[in-house]
């Protein structure tokens, strides 16, 4: 578990692109925010979660898909493989974020003499928020436990939606759901999805997983040839 989070972790510092994905595009995603003039409340409740869908762009490789076979010489299960990636991906995210919303609050503290969140009831939704967004991320990549194509079907509803979601903001921002109902539903569905997800992950098999990575690996290099 700890070499697969090691893994991770030098790929980000090595690759400009996902480094660029996890620490910069969050920044320019503030800046275009404030620039569209959406209101404060609707930026600070779903900054995270929007921060939080984008980062996850920074970790896709497919040659995690096709070489994961490797790894299954050791103690690592699918399960595990795909908890872990889970949580690395979705905890960098909120906490990336939760640090630029800090920096950005006391910094506004610093020009205007006001924190940028100035409700209480912001944070609480951004939290709440957030927390779907580790939900959503587990809906989305559930398949990876063993890349069946029912799976397949059933995330990709979900990696769509999390794909178009940061756009949300710009085009429905007079319509996004705040206060404390919503709160409420929001983690309501989060539990929900969580539950779903950790239930499918764990009825993955060892050897439904290789086959699949096999034909995967037939598929790319095939592809690779061809190209």
């Amino acid at each position: 578990m700890n070499a697969l989070l090691w893994k991770r972790y030098k790929e980000i510092r090595t690759n400009k692109i996902k480094l660029f994905i996890t620490l910069v595009l969050p920044i320019i995603y503030f800046a275009l925010l404030t620039g569209f003039s959406v209101p404060r409340h609707i930026i600070v409740s779903y900054f995270s979660l929007a921060c939080m869908l984008i980062g996850n762009l920074g970790h896709w490789n497919i040659e995690d898909l096709v070489h994961s076979e490797t790894l299954l010489t050791t103690p690592l299960t699918p399960f595990k493989l795909w908890f872990a990636n889970w949580m690395l991906v979705a905890g960098s995210g909120f906490i990336i974020a939760q640090i630029y919303l800090l920096m950005i609050s006391f910094g506004s503290l610093l020009i205007s003499g006001q924190f940028y969140i100035s409700d209480v009831l912001y944070f609480i939704e951004n939290i709440a928020f957030s927390f779907l967004g580790f939900s959503l991320l587990a809906a989305a990549t559930v398949h990876n436990v063993d890349f069946t194509k029912w799976k397949q079907y059933l995330t990709g509803v979900f990696s769509i939606f999390n794909f178009l979601f940061p756009f949300a903001p710009f085009l429905f921002a007079s319509i996004l759901p705040t206060g404390i109902w919503i709160t409420l539903g929001a983690v309501a569905l989060g539990i929900l999805l969580t539950t779903l997800s950790l239930l499918i992950a764990r009825s993955s098999r060892r050897e439904r997983l290789v086959l699949n990575i096999q034909k995967l690996s037939e598929a790319y290099e095939i592809k690779l040839l061809n190209d």
